[in-house]
């Protein structure tokens, strides 16, 4: 879809530079908090959605680009174009009888294109109607544009080429619709990166103390006792009051 895809590279490159690590210090762990002083993420996104990365784009690993949809990922592609796009849910059955190839391709490519749709519902519900409207609407046009050049009768062509105006007309309106949320949006996490930014550079000795701090005195390893050969831990005695714990079977 040309809305998605046009936006997904720069939603990328706005991702990239909101999650990058500063320079010199080591990037954070997945589900740990951020650094004291630093803001815990990007604020709500526009009409109160989640910001880009939290139910929105996410950044984008172009490995998972080229492995073939899982047996969930695909139940899942082929629960959403039901729902959303039935054109493309019959032409996935029929790829997927007669085509086994074709089929796991358009899973590839649909596992993005709905990851991207998904991400717009979730802070846009009308970006989200107008983008899968103008998906349909693609299929529409390509249906009447076909029929149009194998159509030999004058008026059959000038009614059809008339539909196909209109049609091709409602996809230009509901693309721009799409299109304004997805900027709004990208505006949005680009004011924060900034925001950050600027916070930085005005703590720009703390943060240096700080991370040097952590490299020049990184936290003891817990260390593990050593046993010998043979040797067995003891348990540790059972709370006051509890019952003794039975032998192993075969034990004494």
């Amino acid at each position: 879809m040309r809305t998605l895809g046009l936006a997904a590279g720069l939603a990328a490159l706005v991702l990239a530079a909101s999650v990058a690590p500063a320079a010199g210090g080591p990037a954070p762990e997945e589900g740990t908090a951020p650094p004291t002083g630093q803001p815990p993420g990007p604020p709500p996104g526009p009409q109160g959605g989640p910001p880009p990365g939290e139910g929105g784009w996410r950044p984008f690993r172009g490995s998972s680009m080229f492995r073939d949809a899982t047996d969930k990922e695909i139940e899942e592609i082929l629960a959403f174009t039901a729902e959303h796009l039935p054109p493309v849910h019959a032409e996935l059955k029929k790829a997927r009888e007669s085509d086994p190839d074709r089929f796991r391709q358009m899973c590839r490519r649909l596992r993005f294109e709905i990851r991207q749709l998904q991400g717009l519902r979730s802070w846009n519900e009308e970006a989200f109607r107008k983008a899968i409207e103008e998906r349909l609407l693609e299929t529409h046009i390509r249906e009447l544009a076909e029929t149009y050049r194998k159509t030999d009768n004058a008026a059959d062509r000038e009614r059809l080429k008339r539909g196909l105006r209109e049609a091709i007309q409602k996809r230009f309106e509901a693309e721009l619709i799409a299109r304004r949320a997805q900027v709004q949006h990208l505006e949005g996490a680009l004011k924060h990166i900034r925001q950050e930014l600027a916070d930085r550079e005005s703590r720009r000795e703390e943060f240096i103390d700080r991370q040097l701090e952590e490299t020049s005195n990184p936290p003891p390893k817990a260390e593990t006792p050593e046993r010998g050969p043979g040797e067995r831990h003891e348990r540790p005695p059972p709370p006051e009051g509890a019952k003794p714990a039975p032998p192993p079977e075969g034990g004494k």
